[in-house]
């Protein structure tokens, strides 16, 4: 989330997530990406089965749904190839209007949809999240956008569990939710309301919806109550496994991939501080608004993509640049010059599989422009590049095609 410290064209086909993946196949895999007028997007084949994959190369969750499964891979074969394009509350909200159906800012401008959806789920278990979006609407868009073939990522900024106060209220808390701890039950019941909402993220087809959680972000910042400063590294690593496991092993909620996501770092040991280990992270992520911004920091933000995904490479995981963004976007060249460009043309860095930017709140507080805005063509020029990836590029992302068939 922003705020806290300073700072592609193609046909009209849309992928239906399939209901026949068999779970525990081998798998011989080829994820089809449409492509744009002027190139290709050809992911390669797949041959391996996480089934007998080292621990390092399989999903924190071996009973995964067979969705989140073809996403997860799909999203490591796209590595190089190209990078998908998100934003936070895409279809809910906009620079001038709330809650319409099948729109955004992103769409209106460019035709197309992000790929990646961004939500809250803060608040669980009330009828509206800590943004006054309710529940049931975060559902639906949700639906629909894996119904379309995006993918949803979800954050969590759970209120203070001592004070009842926001996420941003520091008073120490952290240590007191750990199993066996006075406020254990408590934290139990919320990670219960959250399983509820995962678990109520079906279409109609009885499919459940996969999911990109990513719990505890920017861990290494001391803002929030689970941050640098308010509890020990160790017990931010009891506290992550421990959110795992009951969801995974105790609630049976198989649809969430998990993403473990700090906010800039210096180094591989500061970044790795807090990290729970390989067998409880499928995507290693940061979040990096400031260095973008600005043409003389701009070579910080891919050093660190570039560390990123080194230690993503070594591990067998994904890297990703789970939150970024300009607000209100005052260079009008931004998205290619400075975001894009950095990115593509640095050969670690290119290797994430994704980009989120935040919200479109209002005319004050927005993240991606709209018609008339001085960068609306170059998000244009950015969104037809053949190097990234919006919604309607995504073809088969949810699906693994079997040779045999």
């Amino acid at each position: 989330m922003p705020g806290i410290i300073p700072g592609v064209l193609t046909g009209a086909f849309r992928f239906v997530p399939g209901h026949n993946c068999l779970f525990r196949i081998l798998l011989s895999a080829i994820l089809f990406v449409s492509c744009k007028p002027t190139t290709t997007k050809d992911t390669g084949a797949l041959a391996e089965a996480f089934v007998d994959l080292p621990v390092f190369d399989r999903p924190v969750d071996s009973l995964l749904t067979p969705e989140a499964r073809a996403l997860l891979i799909n999203l490591n074969k796209l590595k190089s190839k190209g990078i998908l394009f998100g934003q936070q509350d895409a279809t809910l909200t906009g620079v001038d209007w709330k809650f319409p159906e099948n729109k955004s800012d992103v769409k209106e401008l460019t035709g197309a949809h992000p790929a990646l959806y961004g939500w809250e789920i803060g608040g669980a278990g009330k009828e509206d999240n800590i943004d006054s979006i309710p529940f049931q609407l975060i559902r639906q868009r949700m639906i629909e956008a894996f119904d379309r073939g995006g993918i949803n990522t979800v954050s969590w900024h759970l209120n203070n569990p001592v004070t009842g106060g926001t996420a941003w209220d520091v008073t120490p808390a952290l240590s007191k939710i750990l199993p066996d701890s006075i406020l254990s039950d408590f934290y139990k019941s919320e990670l219960q309301k959250i399983a509820g909402f995962f678990l109520s993220l079906k279409n109609a087809q009885g499919n459940y919806v996969p999911v990109i959680f990513r719990p505890f972000h920017e861990n290494n910042g001391n803002w929030f109550w689970w941050g640098k400063g308010r509890c020990s590294p160790a017990d931010y690593i009891n506290l992550w496994r421990f959110t795992v496991s009951y969801l995974r092993d105790s609630l049976h909620v198989h649809n969430l991939i998990y993403a473990y996501s700090t906010d800039m770092f210096e180094n591989e040991q500061q970044y790795l501080e807090r990290y729970p280990g390989n067998e409880w992270a499928d995507i290693l992520g940061c979040e990096n608004y400031w260095d973008f911004q600005s043409g003389s920091s701009v070579s910080n933000g891919v050093a660190q993509l570039k560390m990123l995904v080194n230690m993503a490479t070594v591990r067998k995981k994904i890297a990703a640049l789970t939150e970024c963004g300009f607000s209100g976007i005052p260079v009008k060249n931004w998205w290619t010059q400075f975001l894009l460009k950095s990115i593509r043309e640095d050969s670690l860095a290119r290797n994430i599989s994704y980009l989120m930017v935040w919200r479109n709140a209002n005319r004050k507080n927005y993240y991606t422009p709209f018609a008339g805005h001085k960068s609306a063509p170059d998000f244009i020029a950015f969104e037809r590049d053949t190097f990234t990836i919006f919604e309607k590029d995504l073809i088969g992302i949810y699906s693994l095609k079997n040779n045999a068939e």
